[in-house]
This record gives structure tokens, C-alpha cells and sequence, in this order.
């Protein structure tokens, strides 16, 4: 105007903060600097709105005007545990985004260490993660953290390197004594999974025939459990079973049966393998055959009863004496080589 100076205070607002930062003046010859302080801008392109209160002479006003702020740069630094670990450690993370330009950063971080990949959100400027164990190699390994970035921050990335020991982590696999099995029978033994050193993981156990009686042929078998042991820090082990079955062959009373027609087809040969005019004197001589074929099988018979009563090896097919079982934990992460136990099983 022409009339007097304006008095009164303008107030500066940043339209993209939706007017939660302001600052206010008081006008001296009708005029106002502001300072603006860090962090009053957003990134990028912001709209300022000046509003003047008016005094006696003048009504109240307003203007705007647009201003282009540059995204602040943040500093990041990230923290390790530890620089050297056992692979089998989980490593602890922790992310810290700071800045002097006024405003707490905010936004995302994603912790990256190969294929493995954790994501979270900024608290009070800082993120904490676990990579699990296992997850590195051994040797030198690097782990990338990267920064979103806000509405007042640019986005960062950032590298750290840490040390990969191999793992001292391992498990001991036990089996409980069996003792003596009667052939037809069977007797279960229960395997013990321990881990050592902070093993986590699950073990599938698995066994093998390895070690018989010299020439024998009809072969006790095995088998385990199949479900896995699952171990960690609260599950330091777990039980399955592995089950020794005997083997059973021709019954002894299929094997009389067979003397008994061998006989009867030895006195049936020697009768038909005569002259004729012969016949008289051989026929008795092949009745005697057969009767001898007859009592024959009868004692076989017998004999294969109370054979099978004993339940010794010989009836079976199966050769009596001590089998040895290997059982095999397999572990996932692996142990190499894997633990293994051994059963001793003696069959009568």
C-alpha cells in the first residue's frame, strides 16, 4: 500500500508437510527473514505458503511460492556380534541410519548376506536382525545392508565383512543293547540323537547289515524310524527306533514231505527197472523200499517239530551267531562324515 508500513508477523509454512512445520516473524519496516532450519524441507518439490496477520491499517494476506530441496544424505553404520564366528552361529545385525539435517530417518532397511534376505522397519533410526546359522560358507563373507530412504533421506547402501569359522557343531548317535534273538523273532533297539557343540538341525537315521557269520546266506534285516529328529537350542535331542526281524525259510515239515517222494520214486524205479520174470521177488523188494521211505519221512517229520520248538538257526535257513547293524544319523546341515553307532545282535 502507500499509507503507512505494514506491522504485524507472517508465518512461513512447507505445504508438503502439511503444515506440521512452521516459523513465525515479526515484521520490522514491513519486511521478515526466515531461517529456515534442517529438515523444514522435504525431499524434492515443496510449495511455501507465507501468511501475514494483517494489523490496524491492513487486512491479513497470504502467498505462495515453490522451492526445490535436495534429499539429505544419512550415515549408516552397521555392527556385527562378532568379526569372526563358527558357521554354525546365527550372526546379530544391528543398523543404525543417522543424519544432522534435523529429522529422525525413517523407512526401511533389508539386511542381504548371499541368498538370504531379512527385512524391517526403522525405530528410533536403528534395526537389529539374525542372520540364522548355517547360512555362510566358510571364510570371508560380506553382509549388504540397504536403506529405503524417507521423505527427507536419499537411500544408502552399505557393506560389511565377516569372518566364517568352520563349525564345531556336530551330534552323537547311540543305540540301545539288544542282546539275543530267537529266529522268527524280532527286537527293536532305541537310537539316541545328541547334539554337541549347538548342532540345530534334523536327523533322518538309516541302518545296514555289516558284519555276519562266516557263510551265511539267509540274512537278518533292518529298519528305522522314519520321521526326522528335530534338534536346536531347546531340543538338545530325541529318540528313534531301529528294528532287528529274523528271517524264516521251508518249513522242516515241507522238507519230510520231500524224502517222503524221493523214496517213494527210488522204489517205483527199481521195480519198473527189472525183467519181467523178475518182478515176483522185486515187487517185495520195492514194498520194502517204499516202507523204508514211509518211516523215513514219519522221523523226519518228528524231528522237524521238535527241531522248530528250539528255534535254533538250522530250521531256519538263517545261520545262528553274531550280526552287527551300523546305524547312520544323517543330518541336514550335514556332518562329515556322518555319526554313526553300531548294534550287536546275537540269534539262536
Amino acid at each position: 500500500g502507500t499509507g503507512a508500513t505494514p506491522t504485524g508477523t507472517l508465518t512461513l509454512m512447507d505445504g508438503s508437510s502439511s503444515g506440521s512445520m512452521r516459523l513465525t516473524g515479526t515484521l520490522a519496516s514491513g519486511t521478515y527473514t526466515f531461517s529456515t532450519p534442517a529438515g523444514f524441507f522435504l525431499g524434492g518439490a515443496s510449495t511455501l505458503t507465507a501468511q501475514y496477520s494483517g494489523d490496524t491499517s491492513y487486512a491479513a494476506a497470504s502467498g505462495m511460492a515453490t522451492a526445490q530441496a535436495a534429499y539429505s544424505n544419512p550415515t549408516m553404520t552397521i555392527q556385527v556380534g562378532q568379526s569372526s564366528i563358527s558357521a554354525n552361529s546365527a550372526v546379530t545385525v544391528t543398523v543404525n541410519v543417522t543424519s544432522t539435517a534435523g529429522n529422525m530417518p525413517t523407512g526401511q532397511v533389508t539386511i542381504s548376506a548371499g541368498t538370504f534376505f531379512l527385512s524391517g522397519t526403522l525405530s528410533g533410526g536403528a534395526y537389529t536382525g539374525t542372520i540364522p546359522g548355517n547360512t555362510f560358507a566358510t571364510g570371508t563373507q560380506s553382509i549388504t545392508v540397504t536403506y529405503s530412504g524417507d521423505t527427507y533421506y536419499s537411500s544408502l547402501s552399505q557393506s560389511t565383512s565377516i569372518t566364517i569359522t568352520p563349525s564345531t557343531a556336530t551330534y552323537t548317535v547311540g543305540a540301545s543293547p539288544l542282546g539275543t534273538i530267537n529266529v522268527g523273532s524280532s527286537g527293536a533297539s532305541t537310537i539316541t540323537v545328541s547334539s554337541s557343540n549347538g548342532y540345530a538341525g534334523s536327523v533322518t537315521l538309516g541302518c545296514a547289515l555289516t558284519a555276519s557269520p562266516s557263510g551265511a546266506t539267509v540274512l537278518p534285516t533292518c529298519s528305522a524310524s522314519t520321521n526326522p529328529i528335530v534338534l536346536s537350542s531347546s531340543a538338545t535331542s530325541g529318540t528313534g527306533t531301529v528294528t532287528i526281524s529274523t528271517t524264516t525259510t521251508t518249513p522242516a515239515s515241507r522238507r519230510s514231505t520231500g524224502v517222503l517222494a524221493a523214496g517213494m520214486a527210488f522204489g517205483i524205479l527199481a521195480l519198473l527197472g527189472l525183467p519181467r520174470r523178475r518182478r515176483g521177488w522185486s515187487a517185495l523188494l520195492g514194498c520194502l523200499l517204499l516202507l523204508v521211505a514211509l518211516v523215513g519221512g514219519v522221523t523226519s517229520c518228528g524231528g522237524g517239530a521238535a527241531s522248530s520248538g528250539t528255534g535254533g538257526g538250522g530250521s531256519s535257513g538263517l545261520t545262528a551267531g553274531t550280526y552287527t547293524f551300523t546305524v547312520t544319523g544323517t543330518g541336514n546341515p550335514a556332518i562329515t562324515p556322518a555319526p554313526t553307532t553300531t548294534i550287536s545282535v546275537t540269534i539262536n
